[in-house]
């Protein structure tokens, strides 16, 4: 059962190259249209306002007395991260549950607008800042959530528990002349996202927030898939059948996100397909 009336903003970015095509395709939209449809406030923030407001509109033809709010934000920019927040703050919203979705995998701009390697900086710097601006709300709000969507590929960082903590940050924060692969520089910012996520659960667990990281199945045929490389894509034609579909995959955001029935705090949720 899912609790109504709630805020919730939801961050989603999923694309190659930072278009946002979050917002018409992939698990992003589906959360953000389960999440209106059983009547949820949603505030959806992206870089492409045309294409959230396409769902906008589609989400208020299957339900007129739906609630949906878009707010620009380019995850590629730190100042637009905080213009977005200051905006959620502005309109004097309680927020009671903060999706973290957005995703880019070899990204055709190597290096944010701050000097950020793309891929660390939007999967893990700005979803970060987010947080951080957005945290006295949902201490206000609380009992409230954070689902931070990571992936089964943070096991693959190359990082060994072993490795001097020096090492261990130097990878963790790549640089555009670090030399990773793509799907490397992938795995990291996903286990920045793990990190930040149990981080978070010990520090704000005592103000009533609630924080959960998941991974939502493997070779998904979402737009973020597309970026995968040619092999890849061959490897995700044959196993489409075994594997989720995009709802299946956006489930867990929208359980974790409103549901009244989890109890367990600070979790990674797996589900490998």
């Amino acid at each position: 059962m899912l609790i109504t009336g709630k805020k919730i903003f939801f961050k989603i970015i999923i694309s190659s190259s930072l278009n946002n095509l979050g917002c018409t395709s992939g698990i992003g939209r589906e959360t953000a249209k389960a999440l209106a449809l059983k009547g949820a406030h949603v505030i959806m923030a992206n870089r492409n306002l045309r294409l959230s407001d396409e769902l906008k509109k589609e989400i208020y033809a299957e339900k007129s007395d739906a609630k949906v709010d878009l707010i620009a934000c380019d995850l590629s920019s730190l100042q637009s991260v905080v213009a977005a927040a200051k905006e959620f703050k502005d309109n004097h919203w309680p927020l009671h549950a903060l999706i973290l979705n957005a995703g880019v995998f070899g990204p055709e701009q190597k290096v944010t607008i701050d000097g950020f390697e793309t891929t660390h900086g939007v999967n893990h710097v700005a979803h970060q800042l987010l947080i951080r601006e957005l945290l006295p709300v949902l201490r206000q709000s609380a009992p409230s959530r954070i689902v931070v969507v990571a992936s089964h590929s943070h096991r693959h960082s190359g990082i060994k528990t072993t490795d001097p903590l020096e090492s261990k940050l130097e990878k963790l924060c790549p640089t555009p002349t670090s030399g990773f692969s793509t799907y490397r520089l992938y795995a990291l910012s996903k286990l920045c996202n793990v990190l930040m996520a149990f981080k978070l659960h010990r520090e704000e667990h005592k103000n009533h927030i609630s924080v959960y990281v998941l991974h939502p199945g493997s070779m998904i045929a979402t737009d973020i898939s597309r970026s995968y490389g040619f092999g890849a894509q061959i490897m995700n034609f044959f196993v489409k059948p075994f594997t989720k579909t995009i709802s299946q995959g956006a489930a867990t955001n929208v359980y974790l996100a409103g549901s009244n029935e989890i109890h367990d705090v600070g979790l990674f949720l797996n589900i490998f397909f």
